[in-house]
């Protein structure tokens, strides 16, 4: 059986972000303590959660010919310094939030997948982790699909 198409394109959040030079990529969350120091300055763990469902008529077609589908995903972010220097981290962590948007956004074979995606938000840790600077950024991701063969 072929792959899902959110699995499809959670794999091609997971190829775009790989792209990204010197980024460490998992889908296994893990505490930022718990991440192998070679895996540092920065690492990226792509978690895909909720889903909305719309009935969506294409073409003229009856509404429940295709389903519109919203994907929330958030790509959580770790940036590490031995040294703790605040401006450095910072450095990280705002080129970490440009190379990752510009990743999401360039990937063409990601792109290929969905209608449009949308950054939503970032949370972060405050600076209150000395020697990290840890991020949450959240995204959306519209498809559409089939109901009946699925998403």
């Amino acid at each position: 059986m072929a792959d899902s198409e959110r699995s499809q394109i959670v794999d091609g959040i997971i190829s775009a972000l790989a792209a990204v030079s010197s980024l460490h990529v998992s889908e296994t969350l893990v505490h930022w303590e718990e991440v192998p120091k070679q895996y540092y300055p920065i690492s990226a763990f792509v978690t895909d959660h909720d889903e909305n469902w719309d009935a969506f008529a294409l073409f003229g077609g009856d509404a429940h010919d295709d389903v519109k589908s919203t994907l929330f995903f958030t790509v959580t972010c770790y940036c590490y310094r031995s040294d703790n220097d605040g401006r450095e981290l910072r450095r990280l962590r705002t080129d970490l939030i440009r190379d990752v948007n510009a990743a999401l956004e360039g990937g063409t074979t990601l792109m290929s997948l969905v209608l449009d995606m949308r950054p939503m938000r970032i949370v972060s840790d405050r600076g209150i982790v000395k020697n990290y600077s840890i991020f949450d950024m959240e995204f959306e991701a519209d498809y559409l699909y089939a109901h009946a063969t699925g998403g």
